[in-house]
């Protein structure tokens, strides 16, 4: 049902006097049954006026109807694009000029190689100084010494009687180191003997300088 039915309005309207009459009539009634309850009270009764009087309903008025909308004006057709102009043809590259050959580097020259210096030959050392006599003759009786030393023994008379003592002796040496006649001239006959058997098993002697 659509709210702008006038027949649903005037039902609305009469619906809502009725219900506000029965609501007074009900009022008015129980306030007579209060007044008769209570005679004793001297209040003057409550009047109440009713109306049952058909309520005027406006007729509404026809709304008015919309106007039309006007119609879109046609949007204007697009002029057409120009043609682009056709692009010019590139020009052609010149074409590159042949780069120069490189020209050879010349060939060093060889350098001469340098001459050998000469190399001064060293002088030969001078000789040594020839030797002290005196101080090759003292070696030499050095080393003879410790030769016969080794030869050398304690008699075993000589120790028994507990004799000690120096022996001196004396020979003749050759070149080839043979010792000539021993001759013993001081110490004990025991040790002298005893010398003398020492320089000969000590031969061949050291050779003399």
């Amino acid at each position: 049902m659509s709210g702008g039915d006038p027949n649903w309005r005037l039902a609305t309207l009469v619906t809502s006097a009725l219900l506000h009459g029965a609501l007074l009539w009900t009022l008015y009634d129980q306030t007579l049954l209060e007044a008769r309850a209570e005679p004793e009270q001297s209040a003057p009764p409550t009047l109440v006026r009713l109306s049952f009087q058909r309520p005027v309903v406006p007729v509404p008025e026809p709304e008015p109807e919309p106007e039309p909308e006007p119609e879109p004006e046609p949007e204007p057709e697009p002029e057409p694009e120009p043609e682009p102009e056709p692009e010019p043809k590139p020009k052609p590259k010149p074409k590159p000029k042949p780069e120069p050959e490189p020209k050879p580097e010349p060939k060093p020259e060889p350098k001469p190689e340098p001459k050998p210096k000469p190399v001064a030959t060293p002088a030969p050392p001078p000789p040594p100084p020839p030797p002290d006599p005196a101080l090759l003759r003292e070696r030499y009786l050095a080393r003879l010494l410790a030769h016969i030393e080794r030869e050398k023994f304690y008699p075993g008379a000589a120790r028994r009687r507990g004799i000690e003592g120096e022996v001196v002796i004396d020979f003749t040496l050759g070149c080839d180191g043979r010792p000539g006649p021993v001759q013993a001239r001081r110490g004990h006959k025991l040790l002298r003997g005893a010398a003398t058997s020492a320089v000969e098993r000590a031969h061949p002697l050291p050779t003399p300088p």
